[in-house]
């Protein structure tokens, strides 16, 4: 038994440093083929979280201002699921010109273990934006886009009970080949992504608090002004009133359930907590 054992662990070691291998081999590849684009720019500012939190309203309402040139589009999720490609295939997203401030928008860099390492190698000195929606309805928001696409076909309670058998291995794998593409990770995370404390100081381990803008997207939908204003001060831009706001992307179902509502605050209350005394600010989530 012990023998099998050994053997079953050597071919997993040999399949991860094979995956590695291939990996770096492919970046190596895509930055000869994407040459050309090595003098275009790379991101001064990064909207990294969180999914179903209104990143994609933001990342219009900010591509509209005339001292940014936005990414060609959102969501090029470089430094996660598409590492592979290589940092001349990332530059080709973005202008060659220096006018203005340039930067992108994916919100599965909050919550992906590897890519505070990854954007500190890469983009030392970058701003980083972070949009948060009450984790209780962001939840509930991520399954349902889910089963609008597809790709749930449990319940509600059932989703969140499989959770931890969806995900228990994946970011282990994800650590140990940083080529790994997990989808249990991304899609079935309902739970894990709004423990947002934990993921900010994941952060903040490689970038100081003043590189970070947190606000909630409670405020942004409620007063879209008060907090543009706050982002346009910290990306050192000119103050700007857009003609209008963008809600894009808005879900329509039906409402959760009390009891579940009731126990996810429950489970949520202690976490946000150490969100609000991380932040120094309450984001009134109860």
């Amino acid at each position: 038994m012990q023998e099998i054992e050994q053997k079953n662990r050597r071919a997993g070691w040999l399949r991860t440093l094979w995956a590695n291998r291939r990996g770096y081999r492919d970046r190596l590849l895509n930055d000869c083929r994407y040459y050309r684009f090595r003098q275009h720019r790379l991101p001064e500012f990064l909207i990294i979280g969180c999914q179903k939190g209104g990143t994609t309203s933001l990342f219009d309402d900010l591509a509209r201002h005339p001292e940014v040139a936005a990414a060609k589009a959102k969501e090029i999720h470089y430094l996660d699921i598409h590492y592979d490609k290589g940092v001349n295939w990332y530059r080709s997203y973005f202008p060659k010109t220096r006018d203005g401030v340039t930067g992108e928008a994916s919100p599965y860099y909050l919550f992906h273990p590897l890519v505070p390492e990854r954007a500190k190698r890469l983009l030392p000195d970058c701003r980083l934006i972070v949009l948060l929606r009450n984790p209780v309805e962001r939840a509930y928001s991520h399954y349902q886009m889910l089963v609008r696409d597809g790709a749930e076909p449990l319940r509600f309670e059932e989703a969140l009970a499989c959770e931890q058998e969806r995900i228990a291995v994946e970011e282990e794998k994800i650590l140990q080949n940083p080529f790994y593409d997990s989808l249990n990770y991304r899609f079935y995370s309902y739970i894990a992504r709004g423990l947002y404390g934990i993921q900010l100081e994941r952060w903040l381990r490689y970038f100081s608090k003043d590189r970070l803008l947190v606000m909630s997207s409670e405020q942004y939908f409620e007063t879209p002004q008060t907090v543009y204003d706050r982002l346009t001060r910290f990306l050192n831009i000119s103050a700007h009133r857009p003609a209008e706001f963008a809600r894009i992307n808005r879900g329509e179902y039906g409402g959760l359930k009390p009891e579940i509502r009731e126990r996810l605050a429950a489970f949520y209350r202690p976490h946000n907590q150490r969100l609000y005394r991380l932040l120094g600010e309450d984001f009134g989530w109860d």
